[in-house]
């Protein structure tokens, strides 16, 4: 009895360093990332929800036309109360800082608990040390860091999808009906966060009709063994999606109402991939996107893993548990749905694959250690990887100056390489905000950018610029059409339209005063226009 309390207890220590060790990078990212211009449509919409709800007896329909429809419910509540606590006295800039931070570090919390998530059932499915490394892998990720510390509704998605997928792991090994139950629950919680979520349902209803047909020789019989379980489980998702998303309390069919609104937001984007401008990348997007993204521990790992599991399959000795493949079939289940999907910016997409990503590679880990144990000195290789892999991944933390979304993996030409693939967005907002307010007040600002998330950061007016091409023009001009004193250009807008691109700007006669650089691709600049009659505008800087 005193042995097992003190595993136990030692369980539970290990499930706090865990957490401890998520939460710090986590928090790190929390303070210095930039407003993101969806985290203020998030905070406009949470409020805009509060204030529909508080006034639902005055307007037929309460929710109007966008508001919670990812659904986003933790994200909007997040976003809602924290600008609700905005005091119009107080410095405009000063509250935006304040009032984002407070919803930041309201869902923060859903990344630091999908890690804490991982490491539990992946110890109840594949042993302690494999789960406890997973969580280790997610907490130091920084994708998954950079994906959990602002506000949007991915990192919650992915948190309670994972946790669905490996309850019901769970439940198909033991049979016990509590874990099918805590699946259904936690999928409506998944679909409550994003209506991705809803992958979880194709998931639950294959898995369940495929072991019965692996077990019974009578495949008509084996289908409704399979398919009666999985209704109880869409019965019980659909009441806590009810419970829990308040659109449904006043229209019970807004469930699909949502998927076709999703399918006409997200039919397409104008996005940058491999030199390219277009609406529809091509459909590997997602196998150059997330590759990227990996740190470059994960990568290691995973072709580690790809490598062993290829030359087992040559020698005929692959094995894989019955977990491992519902992990992978989560996996190419998720990235088959988002390639379909028109809306491609970004690995962020496919967040929910990480934390199968992280199972996956410890399960690999202990795999070859298990063959490899039996060599001398293994126990002291072991310790010496171990101890290389953590400074590896604390290295490529500390690269990213604690704005993680700038992560590029390093062993696929990191940051420059990324930078001619695919757009590298949100990353310099703030800095180039607090430049622009070291300009006089007459001097009149164009932003060709995220206009939202510049002046979330900055005292300074500003307007925003147009695009060509996004109007579906394919030719740009080759001269910037400026209209004020100073521009504010950014790369991941000079991508998508080259009318603002450097040379644009110069052949406008604009010089530049300012330039946010990082691994040698240049993040932003900020121009100084030269006006009609000649002169220069006021508080012109000398040229950098």
């Amino acid at each position: 009895m005193n042995r097992a309390a003190s595993r136990g207890r030692g369980r539970c220590l290990l499930w706090l360093l865990i957490a401890v060790l998520a939460t710090i990078p986590r928090l790190h990212a929390v303070l210095q990332m930039p407003a993101f211009g969806d985290e203020i449509y998030w905070l406009e919409d949470g409020l805009e929800a509060l204030q529909r709800w508080q006034s639902r007896g005055s307007a037929e329909d309460i929710w109007g036309p966008r508001v919670l429809r990812h659904p986003g419910t933790p994200t909007a509540l997040a976003g809602g109360l924290a600008a609700a606590t905005r005091d119009a006295n107080l410095d405009r800039v000063a509250e935006n800082e304040r009032i984002l931070l407070t919803a930041r570090l309201s869902v923060v919390w859903l990344g630091v608990l999908g890690c804490v998530v991982v490491a539990m059932l992946g110890a109840r499915l594949y042993g302690i040390r494999a789960g406890a490394l997973a969580g280790i892998i997610l907490a130091l990720s920084p994708h998954h860091i950079a994906n959990s510390a602002w506000l949007q509704c991915d990192a919650s998605l992915a948190t309670f999808s994972i946790a669905s997928v490996l309850a019901l792991a769970v439940h198909l090994r033991n049979g016990k009906l509590r874990w099918l139950l805590a699946s259904a629950g936690l999928a409506g919680l998944a679909i409550n966060c994003k209506w991705t979520g809803l992958l979880t349902i194709p998931l639950t209803f294959g898995a369940m009709v495929f072991l019965r047909l692996r077990a019974s020789e009578s495949w008509p019989r084996a289908v409704v063994d399979g398919v009666r379980p999985s209704l109880y489980w869409l019965g019980v998702a659909v009441s806590v999606l009810y419970l829990t998303w308040p659109r449904m309390w006043f229209d019970p069919s807004e469930l699909f109402k949502t998927i076709l609104w999703a399918k006409d937001v997200g039919a397409s984007h104008l996005t940058f991939f491999q030199g390219e401008i277009t609406e529809s990348p091509a459909w590997y997007y997602y196998f150059v996107a997330v590759p990227f993204s990996l740190s470059e521990l994960e990568s290691l790992l995973l072709a580690g893993a790809v490598a062993g599991a290829v030359i087992a399959a040559f020698r005929g000795r692959l094995r894989m548990n019955q977990t491992s493949c519902l992990l992978l079939v989560w996996i190419f289940l998720f990235l088959l749905a988002m390639t379909l999907s028109g809306k491609k910016l970004g690995a962020r997409y496919v967040l929910p694959i990480w934390p199968a990503l992280a199972l996956l590679l410890a399960a690999s880990v202990r795999a070859a250690y298990r063959r490899l144990r039996h060599l001398a000195h293994m126990r002291a290789c072991t310790a010496t990887a171990a101890l290389a892999a953590g400074l590896a991944a604390c290295a490529t933390l500390a690269a990213t100056g604690g704005n993680y979304p700038i992560h590029a993996n390093r062993l696929l030409g990191g940051l420059p390489a990324m930078d001619r693939s695919i757009l590298i967005v949100g990353v310099a907002d703030r800095e180039v905000a607090r430049f622009l307010d070291t300009l006089p007040a007459s001097a009149t600002v164009q932003i060709a950018g995220n206009l939202l998330s510049t002046r979330w950061h900055a005292h300074h007016a500003m307007k925003t610029v147009g695009c060509d091409l996004a109007q579906g023009l394919r030719s740009a001009r080759k001269v910037a059409p400026i209209s004020a004193d100073f521009v504010g250009v950014f790369s991941h807008f000079s991508h998508r339209c080259p009318e603002w691109n450097h040379a644009a700007m110069l052949a406008a006669h604009a010089t530049e005063v300012h330039r946010l650089e990082r691994d040698g691709v240049v993040l932003a600049r900020v121009y100084r226009a030269e006006r009609a009659d000649g002169s220069a505008p006021p508080g012109a800087l000398p040229g950098t």
